[in-house]
């Protein structure tokens, strides 16, 4: 019920909420060997290589997300769409990567990790991809931040007036493309012109 609750808040919010058993936290990894206890062991160790299963569908889930998704099916989105993916995209993986650290996914993993149970690894795995994804995301919605200002003028502008506003534009594309280390990927730039072409296109 709880793991229940916790992936509804979750849906609710926008935010990945990882379930989390609440058997994890009764486990206690000093006890003496019983049969009982040992059959203990089993179900709980069972529920929790279970929700590592459910925790990695729904973070790759994440991870494979694109900007270029909208696009690709044919939407003619405007450049707002990638600075709102980007911010959307930091958020979800900031309150995933704060789950981690929490004491009781902490627990999880030292259970696994004393049981030497196989899906260890893919928990050290989940976490290590989600902090990696997390540090390109603040990366890039640090560097797209800049050309909020620069829709913004071309919001405000009648389309006679904008070809001025392009220079300074393309100046700011040009300093993202040299300095983010995760954004100067030619398919995340195309994707970025194109959405700067259908707002042009809209200001028409």
């Amino acid at each position: 019920m709880r793991t229940k609750t916790q992936v509804m808040k979750g849906l609710l919010s926008g935010k990945i909420l990882l379930p989390i058993p609440a058997v994890a936290t009764k486990f206690d990894l000093r006890h003496n060997n019983t049969d009982k206890q040992d059959h203990f062991d089993r179900t709980v160790l069972h529920n929790l290589e279970s929700v590592v299963i459910e925790w990695s569908y729904q973070i790759r889930e994440v991870l494979k997300l694109e900007s270029s998704l909208l696009l690709l099916r044919g939407l003619n989105v405007g450049p707002e769409t990638e600075l709102g993916f980007w911010k959307g995209r930091q958020d979800n993986l900031q309150c995933i990567s704060e789950q981690f650290q929490s004491p009781d996914v902490q627990t999880m993993g030292n259970i696994l990790h004393a049981k030497e149970s196989s899906y260890y690894t893919t928990f050290k795995t989940l976490s290590k991809e989600v902090e990696h994804a997390l540090v390109e995301a603040r990366d890039v919605e640090l560097h797209l931040r800049p050309l909020r200002q620069h829709i913004e003028f071309l919001r405000e502008t009648e389309f006679p007036r904008t070809h001025i506003l392009i220079p300074p534009l393309f100046h700011t594309i040009c300093l993202i493309w040299s300095h983010s280390k995760f954004y100067s990927i030619p398919a995340r730039i195309i994707v970025l012109l194109q959405e700067f072409c259908n707002l042009l296109i809209d200001q028409v």
